[in-house]
């Protein structure tokens, strides 16, 4: 109790921000709250006692889904304490950032167009696609013929990009590491009326597709379109990208 007529008299503020402890909510202004140091088994009266946070970012390790603010969640993170890192892709210890070669495959980044497949390096043409595996490593449209027949679809000579016919896909058999659907934000948009393979454009070795929703709409305008790019990866994605719920996705 104090006496509101006494300057001596006044409440028990550990901070001195004028919010007595009684009411504050950080009662030594360490940016965590009273109840969260309890929690963590830290001091709620010394601002030099606080819960280990990696980060910085007033969540406790104990309980941050981003342990190390990479923006890559703990469980998908090889490196979950280290923010420079969260990659290996050739498993031999070094974040692939730190890595000079990614792959392991002898030609560091920096002179290996496809860093991230261990059986390529070369990519002539820059569609993406390493020498090895391009049926036609000097032609940046095409890059593979599997019946080998050097024919394309409507009968010219040269590759076969576009399978015509197949009517019958189990979509419930795609799981992200062999495929994935996309919906696009509205039933009218046509998601997908384009499909086309870009090359590398990011020059992580890896292809990357432009998908267009050739009437996306806004408003009662639906002559709008609308692209969107796919970029490839080595790290397994989503069996379903739905434009409709995730507005990370748009932008």
């Amino acid at each position: 109790m104090t006496y509101p007529l006494d300057a001596q008299s006044i409440p028990l503020d550990t901070d001195s921000d004028f919010d007595p402890n009684s009411t504050d909510e950080d009662d030594d202004n360490d940016g965590y709250s009273d109840s969260i140091e309890i929690t963590e088994m830290t001091d709620p009266l010394d601002a030099q006692s606080k819960p280990l946070d990696t980060d910085g970012d007033f969540i406790p390790d104990s309980t941050d889904a981003d342990i190390d603010g990479d923006d890559v969640l703990n469980e998908e993170d090889l490196f979950p304490l280290d923010i420079t890192e969260w990659a290996d892709n050739d498993k031999d210890g070094i974040g692939d950032n730190a890595d000079l070669d990614d792959d392991n495959d002898g030609y560091n980044d920096d002179v290996d167009a496809l860093p991230y497949l261990i059986d390529e390096w070369l990519d002539t043409d820059g569609d993406g696609f390493g020498d090895d595996t391009d049926h036609y490593p000097n032609d940046i449209n095409c890059w593979s013929d599997a019946d080998g027949d050097d024919v394309n679809s409507d009968g010219t000579v040269g590759c076969d990009q576009v399978q015509v016919g197949i009517t019958d896909i189990d979509l419930g058999k795609i799981q992200g590491h062999n495929g994935f659907t996309v919906e696009g934000e509205n039933i009218k948009d046509r998601m997908g009326s384009i499909v086309s393979h870009i090359g590398d454009i990011n020059k992580d070795g890896f292809g990357d597709y432009a998908v267009v929703a050739k009437s996306f709409d806004i408003g009662d305008n639906l002559s709008v379109g609308k692209i969107h790019v796919f970029f490839g990866s080595h790290i397994k994605q989503a069996a379903n990208i739905d434009f409709t719920v995730d507005a990370r996705l748009n932008g």
